[in-house]
C-alpha cells in the first residue's frame, strides 16, 4: 500500500499540476488536425451546451466536491480499493479518475496563460485549506484505522518487513504529509503572488 500510495500521489499532486504549469491548451489545440480542431473542437467549444459544460465541471465547487469524492469513495467505500487491485481494467479506471479529479482541483489554482483561474488569490487560498482538509481527513482514518482496510495487501509479497497494518500506516502518511505541505506551499505562493501585486499596484498609483 505504500508504495501504490506514492504512485497516486505522483499522480495527483505532482504529474496533474505539472501538466497544467505545462500550459497545455494552445500547444494540444496548434497540433490537432485541422478538420478536428476547426470541425469539431471549435463548434462544441462555442456553443451555449460546450460553454455552460466547461463552466460546471470547472467552477470551484463542483471540482472540489469530485476531487473529494474521488479521494474518499476509493479509499473508504468497503470493497473499492481491493477490487481495483484484482481487475486490471478497473485499476486503470481508479487512475484515470484519480487523474480528472485532480485536473479540476488544480484547474482552479494555477496560473498557466492564457488560462486564470476563476477564483481570487484569497478564495483560491481558502479553496486549498478546505480540499486539503478533506483529503487529510481521508488519510488520517487509514493511518488510525485498527485494522487492516484492504484485504488483498495481506496476500502479496513483502517488499520491507512491515505488517499490514504498518504498511497501512505508513501508506496513509504518504498520502498525508507530502500533500498537506505542498498544498501550503502552493497557498504561500499564491499570497505572495497576490502581495506583490498589491506592492506594484501601490508603487503604480
Amino acid at each position: 500500500l505504500t508504495f501504490h500510495m506514492v504512485q497516486h500521489e505522483v499522480v495527483t499532486m505532482l504529474a496533474v499540476p505539472a501538466l497544467l504549469l505545462g500550459a497545455p491548451a494552445t500547444p494540444v489545440l496548434r497540433g490537432m488536425p485541422r478538420w478536428l480542431r476547426q470541425g469539431i473542437v471549435r463548434p462544441v467549444a462555442g456553443s451555449g451546451l460546450g460553454r455552460g459544460l466547461y463552466q460546471g465541471l470547472t467552477s470551484p465547487g463542483i471540482a472540489a466536491v469530485a476531487f473529494i469524492a474521488t479521494v474518499w469513495a476509493w479509499h473508504l467505500v468497503p470493497g473499492w480499493y481491493d477490487a481495483a487491485l484484482r481487475q486490471p481494467a478497473l485499476h486503470a479506471f481508479q487512475h484515470a479518475t484519480f487523474a480528472a479529479a485532480a485536473t479540476l482541483f488544480w484547474w482552479n489554482i494555477i496560473e498557466a496563460p492564457p488560462h486564470r483561474p476563476r477564483l481570487e488569490p484569497m478564495p483560491r487560498i481558502l479553496y486549498l485549506v478546505v480540499v486539503g482538509a478533506a483529503k487529510d481527513g481521508a488519510a488520517a482514518l487509514i493511518v488510525f484505522a485498527s485494522t487492516p482496510l484492504y484485504q488483498e495487501y495481506a496476500h502479496v509479497a513483502r517488499i520491507v518487513d512491515w505488517s499490514t497494518l504498518r504498511d497501512q500506516q505508513i501508506g496513509g502518511l504518504v498520502m498525508w504529509v507530502p500533500s498537506t505541505l505542498l498544498m501550503l506551499a502552493v497557498a504561500g505562493a499564491v499570497f505572495l503572488g497576490w502581495y506583490a501585486a498589491q506592492e506594484r499596484a501601490d508603487l503604480g498609483r
